[in-house]
């Protein structure tokens, strides 16, 4: 839908049960808000077995529990704070687009692909979010390697 957008996040697993967590979000900053917006979350979670034919070393991974909250009945051109809330994360921010067909400017974005998993890394994606020019980032994939490491995935 035009009008949403779909907020991710990860919990460690073993707190059984998976912890039920929402978003609070708001036009304002969250500790401005005299009324506040909430969407609960959806919980996912996945197991990796593989054995690695070189060595015969078996890799089990069980994911932590992956949360997507839907929120709803967004405005155009309009930004939005949010929060995980019972969770440690800050506060975020985000902007819809503007509506289709106004006269406002187009937007910039940036793409990436291939950036890995090192400091370089990390430096690439500053310089993206220092520019305030750019309203949307894409990411291409491969962010990880077939090292075996799910945890880094």
């Amino acid at each position: 839908m035009d009008d949403e957008m779909v907020v991710s996040w990860i919990t460690p697993a073993g707190n059984d049960p998976a912890p039920k967590m929402s978003v609070l979000y708001s036009t304002v900053p969250l500790s401005e808000a005299t009324e506040l917006m909430m969407q609960a979350g959806d919980i996912t979670q996945y197991d990796f077995h593989d054995v690695n034919k070189t060595t015969g070393v078996m890799t089990n991974y069980t994911s932590g529990y992956i949360h997507h909250a839907t929120l709803t009945g967004l405005e155009t051109a309009t930004k939005y704070y949010y929060a995980i809330q019972d969770s440690s994360c800050k506060e975020r921010f985000f902007t819809t687009l503007p509506a289709v067909g106004t006269s406002e400017p187009g937007i910039t974005f940036g793409v990436v692909g291939d950036v890995g998993q090192t400091s370089y890394s990390s430096l690439t994606y500053a310089g993206l979010l220092a520019d305030e020019s750019i309203k949307l980032v894409l990411n291409a994939g491969d962010m990880a390697y077939a090292d075996c490491d799910q945890n880094r995935w």
